[in-house]
């Protein structure tokens, strides 16, 4: 039961000797304050009954202020009342937005554009663009006028999938879509801006389709490394792609972003999952390393190219020409140097709780 009650704080006096008068929020046996537009002293203030008394003003001019008081507990109180049953579910944090009108200003374009700030604070830039454009795909279906969560039910998130089907997006990228959706959607009810029961996914089936996997034989990888290129850029794909699986797979952003080898071992903190990795350094990847060494960076990319993604798409046009020259019928990314250690080094006998915990998954 939510109880509502004025009083006064004797330790937040203003410099004339009056305070505030709250009116003191009681849930769940938790306790918090709204403040209201009257000030009174101490001795001014039945604590007991929650009344002002006229002692400095007239007793008409106290009643119109306790008259008031009861009031604004009243309008909280309707407040309350329209929630329902959704109070007994709210934490007393979110039962005080709702009381402070702080919800209002919430719809799903609010909590995407709170959850994409947050991303790029902790430098998660990939992660963020994902919310960005699940933002633009819902401007375009719906506009960018306010959308409420109360709208989002199962009938509603099956009517955009078929929208999206229709503008030829495949199940993949309308899961990622979707559970982006779902995850601010949590956060919705993490809130208190919406009920559990209204909870859509439940009857939603977030679409997937199983993916080509993007590895190479160990024979193919042997084709790879042995190879010689004519073309300069080629054999830099192809020694880029060579370290990153001799890093077990290091992805392009850390690799390029690496600034130096202590003690025989690289230490980098993953992008992805912020995970503390150290690697050893073998005798293969070192060798690589000292052809491009850098001089802020260990590798010398980040002097060539304006940032990671840039010199990743070369990397991975460069790859189609290894591909083509070393008679590999696949479309090897810099992915597939991630994805084929972890596929060799089970083949090899390396368990699977290492290979999980080296590509960050357990």
């Amino acid at each position: 039961m939510t109880t509502f009650k004025p009083v006064i704080r004797k330790n937040s006096l203003r410099q004339d000797g009056s305070t505030n008068i709250k009116i003191r929020v009681s849930h769940q046996r938790k306790v918090s304050y709204l403040p209201t537009k009257y000030y009174v002293k101490p001795e001014e203030f039945d604590s007991a009954t929650g009344k002002v008394k006229s002692i400095y003003m007239t007793e008409q001019e106290a009643d119109v202020i306790n008259l008031r008081l009861t009031g604004q507990i009243g309008q909280y109180a309707m407040k309350l009342e329209y929630l329902g049953g959704k109070i007994s579910t709210m934490d007393i944090k979110s039962l005080m937005r709702i009381l402070r009108d702080q919800y209002e200003r919430y719809d799903i374009y609010s909590l995407i554009d709170e959850k994409i700030e947050m991303l790029k604070k902790v430098g998660n830039v990939n992660y963020s663009s994902l919310f960005e454009r699940t933002k633009r795909m819902l401007q375009d279906y719906y506009g960018s006028h306010y959308l409420t969560f109360d709208r989002i039910d199962s009938q509603w998130l099956r009517r955009l999938e078929v929208k999206m089907r229709t503008d030829g997006l495949k199940s993949n990228t309308i899961g990622i879509y979707m559970r982006n959706i779902r995850t601010v959607y949590n956060q919705a009810i993490t809130m208190g801006l919406i009920d559990l029961n209204m909870y859509p996914f439940r009857r939603y089936q977030i679409p997937k389709e199983t993916t080509i996997k993007r590895n190479i034989t160990a024979d193919e990888m042997k084709k790879i490394r042995t190879a010689s290129f004519e073309n300069e850029l080629t054999e830099w794909a192809r020694d880029i792609f060579m370290l990153s699986f001799y890093l077990l797979g290091i992805n392009m952003k850390d690799l390029m972003y690496l600034e130096g080898i202590e003690d025989g071992r690289i230490y980098y903190i993953r992008s992805k999952g912020k995970r503390q990795y150290s690697v050893l350094v073998q005798p293969e990847a070192f060798e690589i390393i000292e052809k491009y060494r850098g001089k802020k960076y260990l590798l010398n990319t980040m002097e060539n190219y304006a940032d990671y993604r840039s010199a990743t798409k070369r990397i991975n046009k460069k790859l189609k020409d290894v591909a083509k020259e070393c008679k590999i019928n696949k479309k090897i990314t810099t992915y597939y140097a991630r994805h084929s250690w972890a596929t060799i080094a089970n083949r090899i006998g390396i368990s699977r709780d290492t290979i999980r915990y080296a590509l960050g998954h357990a």
